[in-house]
């Protein structure tokens, strides 16, 4: 069973989906002769994201990498990927049920984000092209289960912040939570917050026992923001927390129907926003097929419900 943590040694070199070749050099090419360059560009990922152990990259550079562009990929080539740090920690009991009122499937007033933290395969840190998106979880080889992550799920009428793709970057933490709830609040009031203070109030308050630093559940995350607010990032400077710029509650979601409902959508796929930055790519799209079979009854996956909107 996982246990949050992450080894940077184990993972760094992780091997790619069954399938796919890893040549450095030349070409990353799969059964469907999926290929992108790789030689150079590993090597100055390496260089750009490299970070002492702890630093998050929201406190130290806000604005890291703003400027990069996504590759320009063709069909079928895939993300020249590797393990990154996650730090969903799933909760043992459903106590935590209680703290977001009941599992509802109640009607939309207002689209908004929803905050999940699921399974993470090996597969899902290769993301693939198709038609002009990048996905994951194509098909029924996804790998192994190598952690659990926290991530946001875009309703299709809310656009992501500008900067928000550098911005968003847990560096080495374990901090996906903090980002990921950080993220869903900076698509309602469209701007910027930083993850790490949010997941360091996390940690002081879940009921994860002998965790440490090495992540927190999406309760947690979502009680700190409701409760105390989040940390404004204006001019590369944090501020707050500002409780006004929080949320009035959250509810929890058990269905794929629900997440639909929540995010004002009936496509049959997700948008997902990351914690890793420009290292990921933007965004990835997960199909609904996939999203319903890797998903549990522990899953927390949650609908914030925005002060100034009134949410679902």
């Amino acid at each position: 069973m996982y246990d949050g943590t992450f080894d940077s040694a184990e993972h760094d070199d992780a091997a790619p989906p069954a399938g796919v070749e890893v040549v450095r050099g030349a070409r990353l090419r799969g059964p469907n002769r999926r290929s992108i360059l790789l030689g150079g560009v590993a090597g100055g990922l390496a260089q750009v994201f490299a970070r002492r152990p702890g630093e998050a990259a929201n406190q130290a550079l806000p604005y890291r990498g703003q400027s990069r562009r996504e590759p320009l990929l063709r069909d079928g080539d895939i993300w020249p990927g590797r393990a990154l740090p996650t730090g969903y920690i799933q909760p043992t009991d459903s106590s935590w049920m209680n703290d977001g009122g009941e599992v509802t499937s109640a009607a939309v007033t207002s689209p908004g984000p929803v905050v999940a933290g699921f399974d993470w395969y090996t597969g899902f840190d290769y993301p693939i092209q198709k038609q002009g998106a990048m996905w994951i979880g194509l098909g029924s080889n996804w790998g192994t289960v190598r952690a659990r992550h926290a991530v946001v799920f875009r309703p299709p009428t809310m656009p992501d912040v500008t900067g928000a793709w550098a911005l968003y970057d847990q560096g080495n933490t374990f901090g996906c939570v903090g980002f990921a709830v950080s993220r869903a609040a900076a698509l309602f009031n469209r701007q910027l917050y930083a993850g790490d203070p949010l997941y360091r109030a996390a940690l002081r308050i879940d009921r994860i026992p002998g965790t440490k630093d090495l992540g927190t559940d999406i309760d947690a995350g979502l009680l700190v923001l409701r409760d105390t607010g989040a940390w404004l990032v204006r001019d590369g400077k944090t501020s707050g927390p500002l409780r006004s710029h929080g949320i009035k509650s959250f509810r929890w979601l058990a269905t794929v129907a629900d997440i639909q409902a929540a995010l004002g959508t009936e496509e049959s796929f997700v948008r997902i926003l990351s914690s890793w930055g420009t290292a990921y790519p933007r965004e990835v799209r997960m199909p609904m097929t996939t999203l319903a079979a890797i998903i549990t009854t522990k899953s927390q996956i949650a609908a914030p419900v925005d002060r100034l909107t009134g949410g679902v």
